[in-house]
């Protein structure tokens, strides 16, 4: 039961997984970007690497368009700019920070950048370490695409790119039962327990049972119908 409603947090939570996608990477979120939103991108930095960029925007032009976050890596400096690009005012550039650490972004290295959407900024970490936090230049609720793009597009190679809504409050799971239980015991305890924050998934969990049940006696139903047993018909005089 625990695996479960692990597994169906994890399908609520994920919004994007996409393996090894072609550069340039341009994907619009169904639901947008809200607080708790985590994007993370894995990926290796190629030879000749020149620049690529992150961008978190609103819908997407090829020039222009409003850009709220404006990730951009920049190996001939080394350096990371960060700017907000306004639809009609063009870029504004609010930051250059040098390379995190001395062996992040280098050519045939892995790197894995994080970004996390919290209530009034950005907060960017690179290989695990905290790098940078950028505050809203504009209302996050408008920003509803995810780009990845390189200058030449064989600036980097991208393997994962994983968009998650994390929960605004942890999911304690320690007083789920390890052993598996009965469909009689699984419904009963979904009836029994009270609103609460954990609630919502006993509440998915019995819909999905009764849908279960529904499906597995339709389809029961069906195979009798077409074998003979089951037949409505008038009989014949």
């Amino acid at each position: 039961m625990k695996y479960f409603l692990v597994l169906l947090i994890f399908h609520a939570c994920h919004s994007m997984l996409v393996n090894n996608p072609q550069i340039p990477f341009t994907r619009k979120l169904s639901n947008g970007f809200s607080v708790g939103t985590k994007i993370t991108i894995t990926g290796q930095t190629l030879p000749g690497a020149y620049r690529f960029a992150i961008n978190i925007r609103n819908g997407w032009k090829e020039e222009g368009g409003t850009v709220m976050f404006h990730f951009n890596p920049r190996f001939d400096e080394p350096n990371v700019v960060i700017a907000t690009h306004f639809d009609g005012l063009g870029w504004m550039d609010f930051g250059t920070h040098r390379f995190p650490k001395e062996n992040h972004f280098l050519v045939g290295n892995n790197f894995t950048v994080e970004i996390l959407c919290q209530k009034e900024q950005f907060s960017v970490a690179v290989d695990g370490d905290p790098f940078l936090v950028y505050k809203y230049m504009i209302p996050l609720e408008i920003a509803d695409t995810l780009e990845i793009k390189g200058v030449r597009n064989r600036d980097v190679e991208i393997f994962l790119v994983s968009v998650t809504n994390l929960p605004k409050e942890p999911i304690d799971l320690s007083g789920i039962a390890e052993t598996d239980v009965n469909l009689n015991e699984s419904v009963a305890s979904a009836n029994n327990v009270s609103c609460g924050s954990s609630s919502p998934f006993l509440v998915l969990l019995k819909i999905f049972l009764i849908l279960f049940v529904l499906l597995a006696l339709v389809f029961f139903m069906v195979i009798l119908w077409n074998t003979g047993l089951l037949d409505f018909s008038q009989p014949k005089k």
